[in-house]
């Protein structure tokens, strides 16, 4: 247990300091430069450090029994190009055919840096580290009360043309755990392509890869695929977009049979 928190520990610090000097490294002027800047796709993280607030709305079938809704609420801030941090709110709602519940998830506290250096060639690099703060309920199987989430992530991004390219991928690190817990590491790898169709209209299609490295139930994978659109609805009002996409399994192992997500972003 010592050894697991020493790592944690190590992880955090490493991240926090070398990215402190990593956005130190930028100057005033970059930081009012928009630059080489990527879309926020739905289901997929966004790779580039934003200022906005976002209202998420998603509907999630699990099976035939049980079906579930989940309200987020996230607010990122940039502090300069290169670095940004994002709090994320939900609350979830579960349904089945005996009861039902609604409790407040995990709140997810993210750090979020961007890499420049090869912006001449239209690639972004970057990296993070988010954390789930146990606010949840483990007795309705919403998030924990006492389970904290670390998740280090690292993305990348490459624009030709009217295309943007995004990778992310993060893995989970369960901390505080009680004797006889199970300790499971979750490895996600998304994948979105976004096609600019017009100023206001963007197609979005997405890929990813959810899977339990380690635990007692042993090695497991769900692919999904998730085609979306986002639009700019008003004119002359750029801040505000919304998207609408829904995502299906590709494989036997899965989570759930279908999500509808709805999406409000406003930028500032």
């Amino acid at each position: 247990m010592l050894k697991s928190k020493s790592i944690l520990l190590f992880i955090t610090l490493f991240t926090f300091a070398t990215g402190y000097i990593f956005a130190q490294g930028h100057s005033e002027e970059e930081e009012h430069h928009e630059g080489l800047h990527f879309s926020h796709p739905l289901f997929t993280e966004s790779i580039s450090p934003d200022t906005k607030f976002r209202f998420d709305y998603q509907y999630s079938k699990i099976d035939d029994n049980t079906k579930s809704s989940e309200l987020h609420l996230e607010y990122e801030y940039a502090f300069n190009r290169a670095f940004s941090v994002a709090v994320t709110a939900p609350y979830v709602f579960i349904s089945t055919t005996q009861n039902s519940m609604s409790n407040l998830g995990n709140i997810e506290l993210s750090f979020k840096f961007a890499n420049y250096v090869f912006e001449h060639s239209n690639l972004l690099l970057g990296y993070g580290l988010s954390f789930g703060l146990p606010t949840g309920n483990d007795s309705k199987g919403i998030g924990s009360n006492y389970v904290t989430d670390l998740e280090p992530f690292f993305n990348m991004g490459y624009m030709t043309g009217d295309f943007e390219f995004t990778f992310f991928s993060t893995f989970g690190i369960p901390a505080n755990l009680h004797k006889g817990d199970n300790v499971e590491n979750d490895l996600n790898l998304q994948l979105a392509t976004i096609y600019n169709i017009t100023y206001r209209l963007q197609g979005v299609l997405e890929f990813n890869r959810e899977s339990i490295v380690n635990g007692n139930t042993g090695s497991s994978a769900g692919w999904y695929i998730a085609p979306g659109i986002k639009v700019v609805p008003f004119n002359n009002i750029d801040k505000i977009i919304l998207g609408l996409g829904v995502r299906f399994p590709l494989s036997d192992s899965k989570d759930f049979n279908s999500q509808v997500l709805f999406s409000m972003f406003y930028h500032f």
